[in-house]
């Protein structure tokens, strides 16, 4: 008989309890020399589950430890089942199953039903969404929250972002949250980490800029600096309240003065500012000037034609090169939506006063 047949023949009778003391012995055998069959496998899961309840909690080393142990018990109250009369008969399926098992010897299979049986962990994958210069986008993530992106942008997210309600950023991004007390939702930068529960605001962290700065239109958030410790929680640098801006310099000498300046140009309703070597706060700014874009809208006010340039890459995805020094510091004021690159630098260059050639995505200014 073929020796598959005789393992299956032998394994049948040794479900029914009624092999022979001869057939295990011949039985052990042929397993011994043989590859591990389905039949067995199927046997010995039998055993497994009827032998005692499965914890989840427990690792595998300690399943396999508890097998063993339980395989040494059954061996000691099992040897009375075979009778001297040379007849067989199984009283305890699970004792006369844990001899087999000891007999076998086969660690593998015990390993390989853990492994069947555990309970194992979801994978917690990580979402990612890019958005290229030159374009824009909407997501609505998985709790409801929307967020537009700004050109040359990217937020990530975990698969199981509903109970944790965590967004990595980088570029410009304007947030309307689903509110959802029990779990507090955050966007980490950089540098800095944006706590909400449920509110509209704006965040821009270009990693080429020299600031990270977050617009609030309504409701209100906490900031708190990444990388810095206090009390065993992340230290808190400002607390913003809707119409309030909070901008956050990074390391560059002399860049603080020169954004509060920047500010106080553009805007001309502002209230107060208050500001520490890291960090100011901005009350009573004009919010659409900072959240305009997400309508299409790119909207500068009085602004340096230095900083104007970085806006115009990366919303007509182009590359400009200024060779005009002098106009660097010149002020502009002006508000593009759907015309090509083309007819924006034909309205700026009445305004400043410059020449330019373009040859495909490559812009230079000349005086």
């Amino acid at each position: 008989m073929d020796q598959k047949l005789r393992i299956k023949e032998f394994l049948d009778k040794l479900k029914m309890g009624n092999i022979t003391p001869n057939e295990l012995e011949e039985l052990l055998i042929l397993l011994k020399d043989a590859e591990p069959q389905k039949e067995l496998k199927e046997l010995m899961s039998e055993i497994w589950d009827k032998s005692f309840e499965y914890k989840g909690t427990k690792s595998g080393e300690e399943l396999l430890a508890q097998l063993h142990s339980k395989m040494k018990v059954e061996v000691k109250q099992a040897e009375p089942i075979i009778q001297p009369s040379g007849s067989y008969r199984l009283k305890a399926f699970m004792r006369y199953a844990a001899v087999f098992v000891l007999a076998l010897g086969i660690t593998w299979l015990g390993n390989q039903l853990i492994e069947s049986k555990k309970v194992k962990p979801q994978a917690i994958t990580t979402n990612e969404i890019s958005v290229s210069y030159g374009s824009k986008s909407r997501v609505v993530l998985p709790d409801g929250t929307i967020v537009n992106l700004n050109s040359g942008s990217k937020i990530k997210y975990a698969s199981n972002f509903e109970t944790n309600r965590t967004v990595y950023m980088e570029g410009e991004a304007f947030f309307k949250v689903k509110k959802d007390t029990k779990h507090p939702f955050s966007v980490q930068t950089s540098k800095l980490t944006i706590r909400v529960l449920g509110t509209v605001f704006n965040v821009k962290s270009y990693p080429e800029e020299n600031t990270i700065e977050t617009t609030l239109v309504s409701g209100s958030v906490q900031i708190f600096e990444s990388d810095k410790i206090h009390k065993g929680k992340l230290r808190e640098v400002a607390l913003l309240k809707p119409n309030e801006k909070a901008v956050f310099y990074k390391n560059e000498p002399g860049t603080k003065v020169e954004v509060e300046d920047r500010i106080k140009d553009s805007e001309t309703s502002i209230n107060t500012i208050q500001s520490d070597s890291d960090l100011s706060v901005i009350s009573g700014v004009k919010t659409e000037l900072y959240t305009a874009w997400k309508d299409n809208d790119l909207v500068f006010n009085n602004e340096k034609f230095e900083m104007i340039i970085p806006k115009l890459e990366r919303w007509y995805n182009v590359v400009i090169e200024n060779q005009y020094k002098e106009l660097n510091n010149s002020r502009l004021t002006g508000k593009f939506d759907v015309e090509p690159i083309e007819q924006a630098l034909r309205a700026l260059q009445i305004s400043a006063g410059f020449r330019y050639t373009m040859e495909k995505n490559k812009i230079t200014i000349y005086k």
